[in-house]
């Protein structure tokens, strides 16, 4: 490394540190206030003596294989099994790609622990005559994201929490030819990138290998010979073509005339030799950095896994939170979740092939209306009470939310459309005792139970959309016997419109506390609130039809009703939001069993 380059690593790091530092703030000298100095106008200072020392933070790190001779050497250029530098997170690392007593110095690589959605940022000072790229890989090698920008920034994010390598290279082709010598600075943690940043250069995406787009107008030297630096590069060492697919205004074809390199290649790691680069990812990265900035892949896109349930239109509430991205990794497959309510009404057409062994805790044979106590028959009679109201079918609506069917051309879709259902019947007419569903969750959760046995196996996410009344001991235990076993409880806040922080079963710690907003995100009128709610779902509101479809704004699912239909309806409340948690609960559990 160059003295000067060396002095510069230095200075950048300085500045970084400093603008922390300056964060920090302080008491000024003398033990004075915010004020600053305070002195005299003309009088005559005396010598001033400052004392202290100056600590580099925990999360400043410096590349390792650098020539500064005060700088440690650490090899991380994962040739061999060691070479791979330990970071932390959050964590600030100013590093150099260039010749390293006199080799060549191309990979950078570092070993760091990030959670889903964290990742890091690569920032390069001099971007017109430095170019270098990230990519990350999981603990198993495998790539999972990669950032291939001409600009000054490159980001990547982990799809997963778990240990993870980062590579910064100079190397964009199996040459090894680009990039570098330079400085960059790697932010690792939460990845933020300004809206206004150019769109991100990335062969994680699929597209069309063997197309580039280039908007009308910017196209005009091009095939000319002489395109200016990084594209004449790239054909001298890859001897790379570029042709207008004729008479297709726009695109045009990359096409490698021979699969030899004209530069020998570099001694490079085992994960680093299998990347797969792509001559028209090459050819989109040289184009723009010799003007033609509009090149582009000829990206794929696919249509989002919008069901085709007949009533989808009107289940405003999962487009609202994104679910049709999310359907397109998994739709909940091998996820249990335990309804514990007023039962099911298991042939509603919506449930088929999906409800696994449930129980019936209503000990009491009046409140159960089948006749009898406590059995394994979870099934919904209806809690028709002593004032003529029709039956709610509450928990038929519920599971609906979760789990009913989808893509099967009929009613509505679930949240986690394939996972499976476990109905716990826990309240009847006028409701259900703190002990009968106490003994519900136990049994759910595979533990000892008045039932004198446990589910097997347990379910993945206990889903509760009831409450009252203070919080009782029996509910705090059982909802630490489901979590100790890593099971998710997921219970509503309530539909009073006051704290649910001492209320049961909103308010134990244990449980996920879902409360409940309306088409717009915000607050339902209805919903319970305070700081034991963790997060917040659609419940609807039927006083209006903000989107005018011609429905009040409910949450639509399966129902039925005294007289044997099988129906669907809109109903609204923090029992309609907790499930919409629950299910998305299941389909995380189904993409990350761990």
């Amino acid at each position: 490394m160059e003295r000067r380059e060396m002095t510069e690593l230095r200075l950048m790091l300085f500045l970084c540190f400093s603008v922390l530092m300056a964060a920090c703030g302080g008491d000024g000298v003398n033990g004075g206030g915010s004020g600053g100095f305070a002195g005299g106008t003309g009088g005559a200072v005396g010598n001033l003596s400052i004392q202290g020392s100056i600590a580099t933070p925990t999360f400043a790190f410096v590349d390792g294989d650098t020539n500064d001779p005060n700088n440690p050497r650490q090899d991380n250029n994962f040739v061999g099994e060691a070479d791979v530098q330990p970071l932390g997170n959050p964590g600030v690392l100013g590093g150099y790609l260039g010749s390293i007593d006199g080799s060549a110095d191309v990979d950078d690589w570092y070993f760091v622990s990030l959670a889903a959605g964290q990742g890091a940022t690569l920032f390069i000072p001099n971007p017109m005559n430095t170019d270098f790229d990230l990519y990350l890989f999981n603990d198993a090698g495998e790539q999972v994201a990669n950032s291939i920008n001409t600009g000054d920034l490159d980001w990547v994010q982990a799809v997963s929490g778990g240990d993870h390598f980062l590579l910064v290279t100079a190397c964009l082709d199996d040459a090894c030819s680009t990039g570098g010598p330079g400085l960059y600075n790697l932010t690792v943690g939460t990845v933020s990138i300004s809206s206004t940043v150019e769109g991100q250069l990335s062969s994680s995406h699929d597209f069309v290998e063997g197309d580039v787009l280039i908007s009308e107008g910017d196209d005009t030297r091009l095939p000319k010979a002489r395109l200016p630096g990084d594209w004449r590069r790239l054909n001298e060492r890859l001897d790379v073509k570029l042709e207008r697919r004729a008479p297709v205004v726009g695109r045009w074809k990359v096409r490698r005339r021979s699969s030899a390199s004209n530069v020998a290649p570099v001694v490079r790691s085992p994960l680093a030799k299998a990347i797969q680069w792509s001559p028209t990812i090459a050819a989109v990265k040289a184009l723009r950095r010799s003007g033609t900035t509009t090149a582009s892949p000829n990206y794929i896109l696919r249509a989002t896994a919008a069901p085709n349930d007949e009533f989808y239109p009107f289940q405003w509430h999962y487009p609202l939170i994104g679910l049709e991205e999310a359907w397109d990794v998994t739709e909940g497959e091998g996820v249990t979740v335990a309804v514990l309510d007023t039962g099911i009404v298991s042939r509603h057409p919506d449930f088929a092939g999906k409800i696994v062994a449930g129980f019936d805790f209503i000990s009491d044979p009046q409140s159960a209306r089948d006749g009898d106590g406590v059995d394994p028959d979870p099934e919904d009679p209806g809690d028709l009470g002593e004032n003529g109201s029709g039956s709610s079918f509450h928990g038929t609506h519920v599971a609906g939310t979760i789990a009913a069917t989808s893509n099967d051309g009929q009613g509505v879709a679930g949240v986690a459309g394939r996972a499976s259902i476990m109905p716990m019947r826990v309240l009847g007419v006028g409701g259900g005792t703190s002990f009968d569903i106490c003994q519900a969750m136990l049994f759910a959760a595979g533990e000892p139970n008045a039932a004198n046995n446990g589910a097997s196996p347990p379910a993945d996410v206990l889903n509760m959309s009831l409450g009252g009344g203070p919080i009782d001991q029996c509910a705090v235990d059982a909802i630490a016997a489901a979590r100790a076993k890593g099971i998710f409880v997921v219970v509503a806040a309530g539909n009073d419109n006051k704290n649910s922080d001492n209320i049961s079963l909103a308010g134990i710690p244990d449980a996920f506390t879902v409360s409940a907003v309306d088409i717009n995100k915000e607050k339902a009128f209805y919903s319970n609130f305070g700081d034991r709610v963790d997060v917040a779902a659609p419940g609807g509101d039927l006083r209006v039809d903000l989107n005018s479809d011609g429905y009040a704004d409910g949450v639509l699912s399966t129902l039925a009703n005294d007289n044997g239909e099988l129906l669907y309806g809109f109903q609204n409340g923090t029992s309609m939001a907790a499930p919409h948690f629950a299910g998305v609960v299941a389909l995380m559990k189904s993409a990350n069993p761990n």
